[in-house]
């Protein structure tokens, strides 16, 4: 049992694909294995018992049971505490080290996790990096895993900014480790996340004019996305070169130091399709390349992906739809940005349905109406499990009325918008002694979405394609409503 438990860890840590598609298949999974827990425990072999905590902790990472996450991520942490102190061999009940380690990698992701983090256990994985050098650790396998998985895991949480912060101030010893295994790793997933994590921290040195734009010489449009999403991203590239333009991926140009080539490339780019999905979102290469293309102030243009309808001409139609709006989309920025006039925002959404079609314009009035009503209650019960703290903490005192004047300010997307509020909410946190909070431009992203969810006709949800132009700074004729404190 314990051995077939430890296949799933390992073959299941690094593949979120196989993760959904287990717990998609078997919607009681995770109770069956906080059953099986129950059982080892009470049987009185622990080392099942832990392994399984282990492998539900991974499940986790796609269920949002944040509860249940926070539980099994101290008892991991504790688990690898033990483990290092067990100098001999790294191990703590027979487990390796490293086994721990891959069942926390991916959940730190979650920002309640990052918290906690922040909080207490920064230091933790910090020092294994320090120490994987000054204790000349190198040949021990188990501890040079887990130094290498402390690159990834480091890197995620390197784009929560109270972390960000902390990791700017670390020893120079910690920063001299990271450039050296950077330098001498052979080792494609270690050198993208120790090039990715020294760019969030200011640290990487390149060559912005690097010959990959040479070679790209031309092509004015790029696509961002997550391997699985692989089919999307060659139809869209088909029907863009249908239209004349010339397009390059991520994936056309992925290498080790993936940071320089990619800034090299989006030098001669004028517009950057994200191709959204929770594989993207989950991506932290990916979040690399979103976080550079909205803060050098870059046409970002971006695509839901979700799953599609069982009805295939519908489907069809959708991404006909899809593809004209982001074909008028494209044209209209080049225009306007020849003329200098203002952008608005371009916003489609489908998704699967089994309500009539025949929506009209007072029944969509009557849902923003029923967002209006809305108490602040139910405003923060709305935010509560969209995983966006940092707008609940701007809705702590407002109404549904303040979530759509909020939305309509956000639809300006540029870079300014974002620094507006986070300027806002640290006025917020500093007022109320708290620790200060960001928000992210996957939750910016993520309030647009969920509010149109609320405001837009079913039939028009969700799945195929949402469009946001991101531009560097804000229009000329700016909203009334400047920080969400004034709301």
């Amino acid at each position: 049992m314990d051995s077939v438990i430890c296949y799933l860890i390992i073959y299941c840590y690094d593949d979120r694909l196989l993760v959904a598609e287990m717990i998609r298949t078997d919607k009681n999974y995770v109770k069956k294995l906080e059953h099986l827990i129950d059982q080892a425990q009470n049987a009185g072999n622990r080392r099942i018992a832990i392994m399984t905590q282990l492998f539900l902790l991974i499940l986790t990472s796609c269920t949002k049971n944040y509860d249940l996450a926070e539980k099994f991520f101290l008892l991991c942490l504790t688990y690898i505490q033990m483990s290092l102190d067990n100098t001999q061999s790294y191990h703590y009940n027979r487990i390796p080290m490293s086994l721990f380690f891959k069942s926390i990698l991916h959940i730190m992701k979650y920002e309640p996790i990052q918290e906690i983090i922040a909080q207490h256990y920064l230091n933790l994985f910090t020092d294994i990096l320090i120490n994987y050098e000054k204790k000349c650790l190198h040949e021990n396998i188990i501890y040079r895993e887990c130094a290498m998985i402390a690159c990834t895991i480091l890197w995620s949480l390197s784009f929560n900014e109270n972390i960000r912060k902390q990791l700017k101030h670390c020893d120079k010893d910690f920063f001299d480790v990271l450039q050296a295994i950077n330098t001498n790793t052979n080792e494609s997933t270690v050198k993208q996340a120790t090039c990715g994590l020294l760019y969030n921290l200011n640290r990487l040195v390149f060559d912005r004019n690097s010959s990959t734009a040479n070679d790209n010489f031309g092509k004015t449009i790029g696509i961002s996305y997550d391997s699985s999403d692989q089919a999307t991203v060659v139809m869209i590239e088909q029907e863009l070169n249908k239209s004349g333009y010339r397009v390059w991926t991520n994936y056309d140009h992925m290498d080790d130091q993936f940071v320089p080539t990619f800034v090299s490339l989006m030098t001669s780019t004028q517009y950057l399709i994200v191709c959204l999905s929770d594989m993207y979102r989950m991506n932290n290469r990916c979040r690399t390349e979103l976080l550079y293309a909205t803060a050098s102030g870059h046409h970002v243009l971006s695509w839901k992906v979700q799953i599609p309808t069982n009805d295939p001409e519908e489907n069809e139609r959708v991404r006909v739809r899809a593809v004209e709006t982001l074909l008028k989309r494209i044209t209209s920025i080049g225009t306007t940005s020849q003329q200098g006039a203002e952008l608005g925002e371009v916003a489609i959404h489908m998704e699967k349905h089994s309500t009539p079609t025949n929506f009209n314009r007072r029944r969509r009035t009557k849902q923003i109406m029923n967002v209006e009503n809305w108490t602040n209650a139910e405003v923060l019960a709305w935010c509560e499990p969209l995983n966006m703290p940092g707008f609940s903490k701007l809705f702590a005192r407002f109404d549904g009325q303040s979530v759509l004047k909020l939305y309509e300010f956000c639809k300006q997307n540029s870079t300014e918008t974002v620094a507006v509020l986070n300027n806002d909410l640290h006025n917020i946190c500093k007022q109320e002694n708290e620790v200060d909070i960001q928000i992210s431009v996957h939750e910016f992203i993520r309030f647009q979405i969920e509010v149109e969810k609320l405001i837009t006709p079913s039939i028009m949800r969700g799945s195929a394609l949402s469009l946001s132009s991101w531009k560097s700074s804000l229009p000329k004729k700016r909203l009334k409503i400047r920080t969400c404190s004034i709301l």
